[in-house]
């Protein structure tokens, strides 16, 4: 394969493999990390493949790779479907949920305050990371490194 074949498959099949991938994980950061290695894979083995087939040996590999992620770091917790994370629970009703939520606030509290501002400020005032980032003053980077690290101990809690 030249590399003008892989930068035309990149530029033509790279955003709905993205999408595709993004369904499965439901994070934007490992999303991307896997549409890398998607195409790392389709590189090492495209010369075997038949140039119509490229598009659904793309699709099957990323879809094997968030797949495979998913059996071995678990489904992630984003902020935007936390009040869904526990309809999913079963038998969980609002006084549930409201327990729930409250063991999960403690146990930020205790891991770190910070992170309890952002998660409040996010999942309660439905604020963007832009506002969250002005309202704490601190840049939007240093903001989306403090909410990954809250992502992981959400993770860890669920």
């Amino acid at each position: 394969m030249t590399d003008a074949e892989f930068d035309e498959a990149y530029a033509s099949f790279a955003p709905a493999i993205y999408r595709s991938i993004y369904r499965v994980v439901n994070n934007g950061a490992i999303a991307e990390d896997l549409l890398q290695d998607t195409f790392v894979r389709f590189l090492e083995k495209a010369d075997a493949s038949k140039p119509e087939t490229h598009r659904a040996f793309l699709f099957r590999i990323g879809h094997n790779l968030a797949v495979d992620y998913l059996k071995k770091h678990g489904r992630v917790l984003n902020f935007e479907n936390f009040h869904e994370e526990a309809d999913r629970r079963d038998g969980f009703r609002d006084t549930d949920f409201k327990v729930w939520r409250e063991q999960i606030i403690r146990k930020i509290q205790q891991e770190n305050p910070h992170y309890l501002r952002i998660f409040l400020l996010r999942v309660d005032f439905d604020l963007t990371y832009d506002q969250i980032s002005s309202e704490l003053k601190i840049p939007k980077r240093t903001l989306m490194r403090q909410v990954d690290g809250l992502k992981r101990l959400l993770q860890e809690l669920i």
